[in-house]
């Protein structure tokens, strides 16, 4: 969730209130009902809303310190886990999509493009690869961004699914302190939203 100031251009009242952050998980409606709050006015229904983060109310405040935290502590992790890897994650995001297109076995939600397979390996390994890019591929690992499910790449690169990960695949992939921060954080920016 995120703190808003709204501003009408017509008839010159300023309010706050709370939305969501990001459209991850919403229906098409709640999308749409997100788009017109952020966009009209409450009080005249005109259009041209001007929004920005509310930095003055209490509410506000409690946020914007919210996500300072958040921020801090992803950042200490990410550091601590640096250091004990020396210098590397061990873990990276693609940061392209492939043609997966399904969704989560266990909430029904995506379609999921894949675009966040873990490359789970050794540090240097993963910095090694850094340079080029890596595609899931069946039995890599994907966590769900709606409901934070560890997730397994079936198939062909050219045709990836997805499934569960078994209860055996559960608890080693949960001893990993790689997927624990993932896993974690993935949590907690579908709690924040």
């Amino acid at each position: 969730m995120i703190a808003l100031k709204g501003t009408c251009r017509h008839c010159d009242k300023v309010y706050y209130w709370t939305d969501y952050k990001t459209g991850l998980g919403k229906t098409e409606q709640q999308l749409a009902d997100m788009k017109y709050r952020q966009t009209h006015c409450k009080f005249c229904d005109a259009p041209g809303l001007c929004v920005e983060p509310d930095e003055e109310t209490e509410t506000g405040k409690v946020y914007a310190e919210c996500e300072k935290h958040a921020a801090d502590m992803v950042t200490g992790l990410i550091k601590e886990m640096m250091d004990e890897n020396g210098g590397g994650v061990g873990i990276k995001l693609d940061s392209h999509v492939n043609s997966c297109r399904s969704y989560c076995p266990k909430c029904g939600k995506g379609p999921l493009d894949g675009a966040t397979g873990m490359d789970i390996d050794d540090p240097i390994e993963v910095l090694k690869r850094q340079a080029r890019e890596i595609k899931p591929k069946a039995g890599d690992v994907t966590i769900c961004c709606y409901c934070a499910s560890l997730l397994i790449f079936t198939g062909d690169r050219s045709n990836l699914g997805l499934r569960e990960a078994n209860e055996e695949e559960r608890e080693e992939l949960l001893k990993m302190k790689e997927v624990q921060f993932a896993l974690q954080t993935t949590k907690n920016i579908i709690a924040k939203d």
